[in-house]
């Protein structure tokens, strides 16, 4: 019951909230700036549209170059720390869901496996517990390889779309 009342709070305030100020961030370059409405995919600032600005490392403006430089190495090392922030940096919110999801799933049968079944009740037990950490281990490690490597390919996609070279 209380769940229920939960979820119709958080869709209560979602409504209240779609169409306010919010605080977005460019896509690009990490820039925070004042906006109306909801999050869009096309989150860039005016900065970056520009395409006399979009020249081999933006060689007109080392400052801007370094912001954004310093702002794919945050995203970098947040993502190799929460696997699946390249997407939510880049504006793909559903992928980061996905990613969180399947990574908390996993994560939470490895749990099961690990403590739910203990080795001295019965041998089979033992072996299910073993099988079935190895098993979730190895998923959980493959999923969060699969998902910093495509996060940085995310990445770099946004920054070819938009033709910035800065590496």
């Amino acid at each position: 019951m209380y769940f229920i009342l939960l979820i119709a709070i958080m869709v209560l305030l979602r409504a209240l909230t779609y169409n306010r100020y919010i605080i977005l961030a460019c896509r690009i370059c990490g820039d925070k700036q004042l906006g109306k409405g909801s999050l869009k995919k096309e989150d860039i600032c005016q900065y970056c549209k520009t395409k006399s600005l979009i020249v081999s490392g933006l060689a007109g403006n080392p400052k801007r170059s370094y912001q954004i430089k310093t702002h794919k190495r945050a995203v970098r090392l947040k993502s190799l720390i929460v696997p699946g922030f390249g997407f939510l940096a880049a504006g793909s919110v559903s992928m980061f869901f996905v990613t969180t999801f399947l990574l908390s799933m996993i994560m939470s049968l490895f749990v099961l496996f690990s403590f739910s079944f203990p080795g001295d009740y019965s041998p089979l037990y033992a072996i299910i517990s073993r099988l079935g950490t190895i098993v979730t281990g190895g998923l959980t490690l493959l999923l969060y390889i699969f998902f910093t490597v495509s996060n940085e390919i995310f990445i770099r996609r946004v920054h070819a779309k938009y033709k910035i070279d800065t590496v």
